[in-house]
């Protein structure tokens, strides 16, 4: 019983204090804390902690240069000099601080992949485009259809292309051979994997 009467004893004080204290309390609303969010910003584009011509509010949110000092990269040029000079206020002159600064970009540069200029048609693959012509059409299909029905000669043909080495044509069995000579031919467009 005397713990809930010095419970109820310190809770009527803190409640009579509340009372008393209540109307004097400032209550921060919504809209007051977009204020103070606001005056920050104000008061960071009105002061210049640093004295290098930057406002503090452009340091910290456009250049992220330190508004503390006037040569954030220390190379003795403070940042608004080398802003207006078009360098890097946080890279010192002389250093490599991006990819870009390391290897420019020109037209020796530029990496090409050898078979851009290659066309990979089905008759380039087997090297057999001295041996189409449009007049017998129907032999070379005929020949095409020996070439796939027969996994040895067609090996020998995809071989002699040197396109494929003996090692990587090891790894293929027959029937996955046949089957991706006829896809490749019989839909040129189709993209064939092993």
């Amino acid at each position: 019983m005397l713990i809930f009467a010095i419970l109820t004893i310190g809770l009527g004080g803190l409640q009579l204090r509340n009372t008393i204290y209540g109307p004097f309390v400032i209550k921060a609303t919504k809209n007051s804390l977009v204020g103070v969010s606001t005056n920050e910003e104000t008061r960071l584009k009105n002061i210049d902690t640093d004295h290098d011509g930057l406002s503090d509010y452009d340091e910290l949110n456009q250049y992220e240069t330190s508004p503390y000092l006037p040569d954030t990269d220390s190379d003795e040029i403070n940042d608004k000099m080398e802003i207006e000079k078009g360098t890097d206020p946080l890279c010192a002159e002389g250093d490599v601080c991006s990819l870009a600064d390391a290897m420019p970009i020109t037209p020796s540069s530029t990496i090409a992949s050898p078979l851009i200029n290659e066309s990979l048609t089905p008759s380039n693959v087997l090297g057999i485009t001295e041996k189409l012509s449009v007049q017998d059409t129907s032999q070379s299909k005929v020949e095409l259809e020996e070439l796939i029905s027969n996994p040895a000669q067609l090996r020998t043909v995809l071989l002699s292309t040197g396109k494929i080495d003996a090692a990587t044509l090891g790894k293929i069995d027959d029937v996955t051979l046949q089957k991706m000579a006829e896809k490749l031919f019989l839909n040129p467009g189709s993209v064939v994997s092993p």
